[in-house]
């Protein structure tokens, strides 16, 4: 289970979700995420949110990202969750930050699954925000390609030796700043500022 492959399958599909009527309740909703840590009842703000977002995730038919991402998230965050509770930490705290940690992770994904990039360019005039989403995207796809080659050629990367994946993440900071070089261009011919 790849996040990283499931947002590019998830790009080319073509649901409500992939609509330009439903970039601004994306919009809404990651705002709305983010900013969850400034709420008065912020636990069930963060636990009506993440049921929300889910339930986008699967009325959209997103399910194998979906299910990646919690495959991910769980790899992850809980066990730091659990080191915490283990040494002492609040246990509100705690529940709170795995939910919006969650949540967070889910409205990105989601957003950035579903919008297409000339969705972006047409919504919001703003050459950084264009960049930065541009950038989001493509960093995606060009990760997941150089894991892809080097697989290929029989490269593997295990946890027990980390410093074998020197070579691909030079590939990968190579190819990216060729990438910005790339999507400063693009937006510029198309009139951005």
């Amino acid at each position: 289970m790849n996040p990283l492959a499931e947002v590019i399958k998830a790009k080319e599909i073509d649901t409500w979700l992939h609509k330009e009527k439903s970039f601004y309740l994306k919009i809404f909703l990651l705002f709305f995420t983010v900013f969850g840590a400034f709420y008065p009842n912020r636990i069930d703000v963060m636990i009506f949110d993440s049921i929300l977002l889910a339930s986008l995730f699967i009325s959209g038919k997103l399910y194998d990202l979906f299910i990646s991402l919690i495959f991910l998230y769980s790899m992850t965050i809980l066990p730091i969750e659990l080191i915490s509770f283990l040494s002492g930490t609040n246990v509100s705290y705690l529940i709170f930050l795995a939910i919006y940690t969650l949540s967070t992770v889910l409205s990105f994904f989601l957003f950035t699954s579903t919008t297409k990039n000339e969705t972006i360019e047409e919504k919001i005039k703003i050459k950084v925000l264009i960049y930065s989403f541009n950038f989001i995207y493509y960093a995606i796809y060009e990760l997941q390609e150089i894991i892809n080659s080097f697989k290929v050629r029989g490269y593997q990367v295990s946890y027990l030796k980390p410093w074998k994946a020197v070579p691909i993440l030079v590939s990968y900071v190579y190819l990216l700043s060729q990438r910005l070089d790339m999507i400063e261009i693009s937006v510029e011919a198309r009139g951005g500022d």
